[in-house]
């Protein structure tokens, strides 16, 4: 699906192209599980606002999971409309683990930031019936929001919070 937006200023004239993926429950062209990347690794840097080096948040995906780790955050996306089973999370601060779990009929993903659509972290893609692994490292204590980045779902309600204690 593509959208076109055409603005003419001062005689002049531009078109913007936009594009969407579609979601599907369909292969991936690569990796084990369908729909999502083998061994996602990631790294932001977190806003400081002190003078001082700011801390660098870390993530990996692991597809797959048989059984939840112990001690894991259990995250369920759902759906038609996409959502999550659970919309606050909470963990205690430190090495940070979710057990994701896909029961919805579409592929979904975790990002984690301090304001939607500002990602910390983002798990990999977890196709319809799979489970995987996100580890997140670095993320200091406080509240932030939790979303899905696939096309509109976090417009259609797929946002959370987790608070870090």
């Amino acid at each position: 699906m593509s959208w076109h937006l055409r603005c003419s200023a001062a005689g002049a004239s531009a078109v913007l192209i936009v594009g969407l993926a579609a979601c599907s429950s369909g292969p991936a062209s690569s990796g084990t599980t369908p729909g999502l990347a083998t061994g996602v690794a990631s790294r932001s840097p977190v806003a400081s606002a002190s003078a001082e080096a700011s801390p660098e948040v870390t993530s990996t995906t692991l597809p797959g999971a048989s059984s939840p780790p112990a001690g894991s955050v259990s995250v369920v996306f759902a759906g038609p409309p996409p959502h999550f089973e659970t919309k606050a999370l909470s963990a205690p601060a430190g090495d940070l683990t979710f057990a994701l779990s896909n029961t919805s009929l579409a592929f979904h993903d975790l990002a984690i930031g301090p304001s939607l659509y500002r990602s910390l972290a983002t798990s990999g893609r977890v196709a319809v019936g799979a489970t995987a692994v996100f580890s997140v490292r670095g993320l200091p204590p406080g509240r932030y929001v939790t979303w899905c980045t696939v096309a509109d779902h976090a417009a259609l309600g797929m946002v959370g919070t987790l608070t870090v204690r």
